[in-house]
């Protein structure tokens, strides 16, 4: 008994616990199912709350896109018909100005033709777009456009609380296209002299001792725009393919019909584009062969190319030549397309600048000196010598760099003046100058030597990597660019140059060079030209109507010197209206020519100079505003020429452009022997080089790609507009 006495509370106190236990396991349960059920409550409001955010952010998105859209066709429109000159007008138009606030798209288009549009606003996916705007902001030759919205849910007709709002951004930038010339060694409106003893190759190939790498070597490429001459007697090869726009002619202006016969040849490429080499390096010459009834890819002639709608099967080439520094005009649109470089003009190509130069012989002659005499020119170089050049400079340069005192460039460096530069240069850059650049005699890089006992192109032998790019937004001129035919032993000694920019002194080369390209700018303002059988002295019998007449083209002459006359070699000839070619005499000769008409820039009522709209431009090849006179300029080239190397070609290390023109001359009778090689390329709107060679090859031109892009250059035939980046804003 005492024992089940005792047992009773025990089991009474057992089934208590377990009935506690029970009730708590019970809330637990009812505790975790709330939870569960809170949980999922909570889940499918975040998941509709996601799915609205990405609603309205996708809403948000599409309105930025149709903004987009609506702009970049509008202004397509508007450029097809040629109702406006370019983006930054079509911009200015809108009130979309550089640098000002943001503008409201939605009033600015009329609306963006969205889903809907009732009182609740614009709705795009069954959310309001409450806002889309536009800021610009110009950065060099590119613009930028930033376009935001900002879009809410529709949920109500006002807007209120926890309603989801989104803001989205997206930055694009508008910016020429890449412009094609750069693949080119050599490119220009028209080339006539320069092929007479050429041979054209690649830099690779050409300083190649490596066994190994031989057939490996991509083809390289000519080209011309307007027109291609050939002597009968040139012996010039070609490593690659020849491209002609216009037309091939003979030197009389008649159309090459049998290429076969012609001393210009081709080099085997096989199907690759790869020039084909044998064991030894040595190449295979072939005929240039055109093919126009079934045009493909890797052909080593093609005439015509691109013309008239022509379909450009192998590779593209550009219409014209961009200015280093964009031609806008500047501050004054009365100059766009004047391709004269303005102080606005380079004060916003400038800013890309930021390299450094050091080393050599650094001088910086200001801006409004005038030198006239060796005294003077030695002052000012002291006095402007400097150990660095900064990566935007103001003033006339001259750069000189030896073996043990290289130029040492790193990055692109812009240059408000004139630039004279030779020497070493050691490192890799661009210099681009709003004036002309002079270089006299060689410029070479700080190569190192295989150990084959050849040339390390294009780097040092402490493994310094060596590319240079001169562009101009004047003229380069080469060698001794006041170098008449006949005077070539003129003693090195201070006096006034042969060539005096006018009838009182001589004729040379580069001014018949000067004669002929001017008649092109000459030509564009002309409706009819002299045709055959016409006296060309009188316009009133002229009967050739010209195919590239331009009213409104403001044509640029080029004149020797800022007092010179322009001269125009278009009288002695007469113009083909079935071939589109000049037929008779290759140069005018003399000052006394006949085939001559003579321009004068100090005569107000010359109508050639000033008949149209405004004033032509003018683009003198001496030193600009007489910062050094012709005398002094003449003697120093010619101190230059005088002191280099006998019998060794001038040689010069980098991409040479202009979208004006490459002048000059090497002299058979001197110590270069007529011989220039250049390792880069020569690419200009006019090239009016001559390189006659003593006794073999006067141009040596080796395409060097690496050179070719440290140039920013950019296409003047189109613009690309491409998205930078997209950025959310939940509020």
């Amino acid at each position: 008994m005492k024992v089940l006495s005792r047992s009773r509370p025990v089991r009474s106190a057992r089934q208590g616990s377990a009935l506690v236990a029970a009730m708590v396991m019970i809330m637990a349960i009812a505790v975790i199912s709330t939870t569960f059920l809170t949980a999922s409550v909570d889940s499918s409001k975040k998941a509709e709350s996601s799915r609205e955010a990405f609603r309205v952010k996708s809403a948000a998105t599409s309105a930025v896109n149709m903004a987009v859209e609506r702009f970049w066709s509008d202004f397509q429109i508007l450029a097809e018909s040629q109702t406006v000159p370019g983006i930054r007008t079509y911009l200015d138009g809108l009130g979309v100005r550089d640098g000002a606030a943001s503008v409201d798209v939605l009033n600015l288009m009329g609306g963006l033709e969205m889903a809907q549009s009732d009182s609740m606003g614009n709705l795009v996916g069954g959310a309001v777009i409450e806002d889309v705007r536009v800021v610009r902001e110009d950065l060099g030759n590119s613009i930028e456009l930033r376009f935001s919205a900002l879009a809410r849910e529709s949920k109500g007709r006002e807007r209120s609380t926890g309603q989801q709002t989104v803001s989205v951004e997206q930055i694009y930038s508008v910016e020429p296209a890449d412009w094609s010339g750069l693949e080119f060694a050599l490119f220009a409106n028209n080339v006539n002299c320069i092929l007479c003893h050429a041979s054209i190759d690649s830099a690779e190939r050409f300083h190649n001792d490596d066994p190994a790498l031989r057939g490996t070597f991509d083809r390289i490429k000519v080209g011309t725009l307007n027109e291609l001459m050939m002597r009968t007697s040139a012996h010039s090869s070609i490593a690659g393919t020849v491209y002609v726009r216009g037309k091939a002619v003979e030197r009389n202006g008649a159309l090459i019909t049998n290429w076969a016969a012609q001393t210009l040849k081709g080099k085997a490429i096989d199907s690759y584009g790869k020039i084909v080499e044998d064991a030894f390096g040595n190449m295979s010459t072939v005929d240039l062969v055109d093919d126009p009834t079934n045009p493909s890819s890797l052909n080593n002639l093609y005439l015509g190319y691109g013309e008239n709608g022509n379909e450009m099967v192998d590779g593209d080439i550009p219409e014209s030549f961009p200015s280093p520094f964009p031609d806008t005009g500047g501050n004054d649109p009365m100059t766009i397309g004047n391709r004269m470089v303005d102080p606005a003009e380079f004060a916003e190509a400038a800013t890309v600048a930021d390299g450094t130069l050091t080393g050599g012989s650094i001088s910086i002659v200001p801006d409004g000196a005038n030198l006239g005499d060796p005294a003077s020119l030695s002052s000012a170089l002291s006095a402007g010598a400097s150990l660095t050049l900064a990566s935007t400079t103001s003033g006339n340069v001259v750069l000189v760099g030896t073996e043990a005192n290289p130029i040492l460039l790193n990055g692109p460096i812009a240059v408000d003046g004139d630039l004279i530069i030779s020497g070493v240069v050691k490192g890799e850059g661009s210099l681009t100058v709003s004036g002309n650049i002079y270089v006299p005699t060689d410029l070479v890089y700080a190569d190192g030597l295989t150990q084959g006992g050849g040339r390390m192109f294009g780097s040092s032998t402490d493994g310094t990597t060596n590319a240079l790019a001169l562009a101009s937004g004047g003229s380069i001129m080469v060698g001794d660019l006041f170098h008449v035919a006949g005077t070539s032993n003129r003693p090195a000694s201070f006096e006034n140059p042969a060539i005096t920019g006018n009838e009182s002194g001589s004729f040379s080369f580069v001014l018949d060079e000067v004669a002929t390209f001017n008649r092109g700018e000459w030509a564009k303002t002309q409706a009819v030209l002299p045709g055959q059988g016409d006296d060309s002295n009188d316009p009133s019998t002229w009967s050739a109507v010209n195919p590239n007449f331009d009213p409104d083209h403001v044509p640029r002459y080029y004149v020797f010197n800022d007092s010179g006359t322009v001269p125009i070699h278009n009288r002695d000839l007469y113009y083909n209206s079935t071939s589109n070619t000049w037929i008779g005499p290759e140069h005018a000769g003399s000052w006394g020519s006949n085939g001559l008409t003579l321009a004068y820039p100090g005569d107000p009522n010359d109508p050639i100079l000033y008949g149209a709209g405004r004033p032509a431009a003018l683009h003198s090849l001496a030193a600009s505003d007489g910062w050094m006179s012709d005398a002094l300029l003449s003697f120093y080239l010619k101190s230059e020429r005088d002191a280099h190397e006998r019998n060794e070609p001038l040689k010069i290390d980098a991409f040479l452009y202009s979208n004006n023109s490459i002048f000059g001359i090497v002299p058979k009778r001197g110590p270069m022997r007529g011989q220039l090689e250049i390792n880069g390329a020569i690419v200009a709107a006019d090239v009016g080089l001559l390189i006659p060679g003593a006794g073999g090859v006067g141009l040596q031109l080796n395409f060097d790609n690496r050179s070719a892009d440290l140039l920013n250059l950019n296409s003047e035939e189109g613009i690309s507009m491409r998205r930078k980046i997209v950025v959310p804003h939940h509020q």
